[in-house]
């Protein structure tokens, strides 16, 4: 009896794969890849490629595929426009969201062990962490429009494709190590030094009397692309007021439009606070006057020489001050006279003793 029934099941099994590989099997897979491992920056596009297979024995019929991608709120898919040129004869784009996007094969029938291979452009929005985005097959019918169901025999693991994609802040067109403003003679100067700049193209000086209202007032031309250290200077010469606070920031623009500000630095410009007068010019003896007026001033004097070196400091008052510059050989210096405002004046000295 034992045998009887063994034998029985063997042809029952027999007879139930013989139906099987007798079937015709349709089974479409995907995959999806993002290029540049995965990793875009924000307002800059990458490829996610889509590849569609057949591991079954049978041709994949017209309009029956409708792969759907979704990828998360961290980028978004270009229009349609942009999208057609990555798609396979026959093949149509559905629908798109931005999030979304469901395609169809159209009249393109895939055969057996036979590929194709889409590409979607995506768009990265806002920085993000790697994000899991997928696409998955639907199925339709007689057209592109119709719904229909999967094809026989069809295995579902292999309906879904995933990978991750993360989206970071694009680098600054030009990294700044120092930016600073002063006034120099009652007129702002700004100066500011760049580490590295990538396809960099200009500044562009901006200013403002609240950090509100912004202006432009200048376009200073950036070296372009490098790594060594570059000095830059700008003077606001349209600066006219001799007692108000001024706010300068830098508007730093990449070579495609792009662009980020610097951080804000301010100019106390007061110069009524106090007048000077240098003399005498040449100094033909051993003495140099300086003649401060105003009701408050302690500061310094600087002498320096016409190599850049400092040769001279001493404090100054208000009223008459005396400079002993016995010590100084004979040549053209520069004298620096700051009051507490940090506002510089500058005189040119002749010493010929």
């Amino acid at each position: 009896m034992k045998k009887i029934k063994s034998t029985l099941l063997l042809l029952i099994a027999f007879g139930f794969y013989s139906n099987i590989i007798g079937q015709i099997i349709i089974n479409p897979t995907i995959s999806v890849l993002p290029s540049n491992s995965g990793v875009v920056e924000v307002d800059k596009i990458i490829d996610i490629t889509v590849t569609i297979g057949n591991t079954g024995n049978t041709t994949v019929p017209a309009f029956k595929l409708r792969p759907n991608m979704t990828v998360p709120a961290s980028v978004v898919f270009l229009p349609n426009a942009d999208q057609v040129g990555g798609l396979p004869p026959n093949w149509s784009i559905v629908s798109n969201t931005g999030q979304q996007l469901r395609i169809c094969n159209g009249t393109d029938v895939i055969a057996p062990s036979v590929n194709r291979v889409i590409t979607l452009k995506v768009k990265g929005v806002t920085v993000a962490p790697a994000q899991t985005f997928n696409g998955q097959f639907g199925f339709g019918g007689a057209s592109c429009a119709a719904s229909g169901g999967a094809p026989s025999f069809n295995i579902g693991s292999d309906d879904v494709g995933q990978s991750t994609i993360a989206v970071i802040a694009a680098p600054l067109p030009i990294k700044i190590s120092e930016f600073k403003a002063s006034v120099i003679n009652c007129k702002p100067i700004l100066t500011w030094t760049s580490e590295s700049e990538i396809n960099a193209d200009r500044f562009e000086i901006e200013s403002s009397n609240s950090i509100n209202d912004w202006k432009s007032i200048g376009i200073v031309a950036a070296t372009g692309n490098g790594a060594g250290v570059v000095n830059y200077t700008f003077s606001d010469l349209n600066s006219e007021t001799i007692k108000e606070k001024k706010y300068y920031r830098l508007k730093m623009f990449d070579k495609d439009g792009t662009f980020e500000y610097s951080d804000i630095q301010t100019a106390l410009i007061n110069c009524n606070t106090a007048i000077v007068n240098v003399y005498p010019n040449p100094v033909n003896d051993n003495n140099l006057f300086v003649n401060i007026t105003s009701a408050e001033f302690t500061s310094s004097a600087i002498l320096i020489s016409s190599t850049g070196q400092e040769i001279l400091k001493v404090k100054l008052i208000t009223g008459l001050n005396k400079i002993n510059v016995s010590s100084l050989t004979n040549g053209v210096y520069i004298l620096k006279v700051s009051d507490k405002n940090g506002i510089i004046k500058t005189s040119k000295v002749s010493i010929n003793h």
